[in-house]
């Protein structure tokens, strides 16, 4: 089992980014078998991170995170936005979603 985060005592945490409406809410209900995330076609349905625990074949327990939409520029973006960095900043892995 790979445990990046041992030196934590914390679980991996794999991070979903990438533009409104790519796919990443699709992905990680996908990745887990569970509606975890709402989706829809109306961009901008994440605003906050949305993180599920899950034990991934081969790697052992993870958490998986959904964030908001790189590119919000609704009045509340930045502060998405803001959110999604700090995500960011503690994440061992970052998957960037291009689109669906």
């Amino acid at each position: 089992m790979i445990n990046i985060n041992a030196h934590r005592g914390q679980k991996p945490i794999i991070c979903l980014i990438g533009n409104r409406n790519s796919g990443k809410s699709s992905l990680i209900n996908a990745l887990t078998g569970e509606n975890v995330a709402i989706t829809s076609e109306i961009k901008g349905t994440t605003t906050d991170p949305v993180t599920k625990s899950y034990e991934l074949k081969l790697v052992g327990p993870v958490v998986f995170c959904d964030t908001a939409g790189l590119n919000d520029e609704t009045e509340l973006g930045q502060q998405r936005i803001s959110a999604t960095e700090k995500i960011i900043s503690r994440s061992d892995l970052i998957l960037y979603i291009v689109g669906k």
